[in-house]
C-alpha cells in the first residue's frame, strides 16, 4: 500500500519445553483503516470490534515460529504511521507449570481439621501491552 502502514510480527518460542494456549494479539484499527490481512500462520487473523485479532489455539514446540503480515491505509480520522496500531496487547496462558514455586501438599478444613479432597490446576497467563 502506497499511503498506508504494513506490518510484520514475528513470534518465536524460545523454551522447547513450553506451549502455550490461547494466544491472542491484538492491534486497534479504525474500519477507515481499511485492515487488510496478507497472512497469519499459525493460527488465523481477522478483523473484528475495532481490532485486528491473530490468534493462535496451540503455540508450541512443532510450531517454533509464527508471522503475521498485515496492512493498514492512512486516513482522515487515524494516526498516521505504527503509532495509530499502539496499543497492541498480547495474551496467551500456559497450562501445566506455575511461575510460583510452592506447592499445596494438603487441604484441611480449618476448624475440624478433617482432610479435604483437592485438584490443583497449574496455569500462567501471561498478559504484555506494546506502546502507550
Amino acid at each position: 500500500r502506497g499511503d498506508g502502514t504494513e506490518m510484520v510480527l514475528e513470534l518465536e518460542l524460545i523454551d522447547i519445553n513450553a506451549s502455550l494456549e490461547n494466544v491472542v494479539i491484538c492491534f486497534p484499527a479504525s474500519a477507515l483503516s481499511r485492515p487488510e490481512i496478507a497472512s497469519a500462520s499459525p493460527g488465523d487473523a481477522r478483523y473484528e470490534d475495532g481490532q485486528l485479532v491473530w490468534r493462535i489455539p496451540v503455540f508450541g514446540p512443532s510450531q517454533g515460529s509464527g508471522t503475521l503480515h498485515f496492512s493498514v491505509c492512512r486516513s482522515a480520522a487515524s494516526s498516521s504511521g505504527v503509532a495509530s496500531l499502539l496499543p497492541a496487547k498480547v495474551e496467551a496462558t500456559q497450562s501445566g507449570r506455575s511461575r510460583c514455586s510452592r506447592e499445596i501438599m494438603e487441604c484441611y478444613h480449618q476448624a475440624r481439621r478433617d482432610i479435604l479432597n483437592f485438584a490443583c490446576d497449574k496455569k500462567v497467563t501471561y498478559e504484555l501491552r506494546i506502546g502507550s
